[in-house]
């Protein structure tokens, strides 16, 4: 399992690096690898790249997603 994520959001053209194991975001600042930066340079054209993250969603506040947990 991945323990960092490089994610951007729509609309915005800067990239996050969420760290799982330390449960911290943080702007991507400096150059990623060749690869990882041809895939990034996608995104202008729309282009959705997606590996290894089988769930994501954006939503407009973080209570919309506690809302939706229920514990019984």
């Amino acid at each position: 399992m991945a323990n960092v994520i490089v994610l951007g959001v729509q609309g915005s053209s800067e990239l996050y690096m969420v760290d799982l194991d330390a449960g911290t975001v943080t702007p991507l600042v400096g150059g990623l690898p060749e690869e990882a930066a041809s895939l990034a340079a996608l995104r202008k054209t729309g282009t959705v790249v997606t590996k290894g993250v089988d769930f994501a969603v954006s939503l407009s506040a973080p209570l919309a997603a506690a809302g939706s947990f229920h514990e019984s």
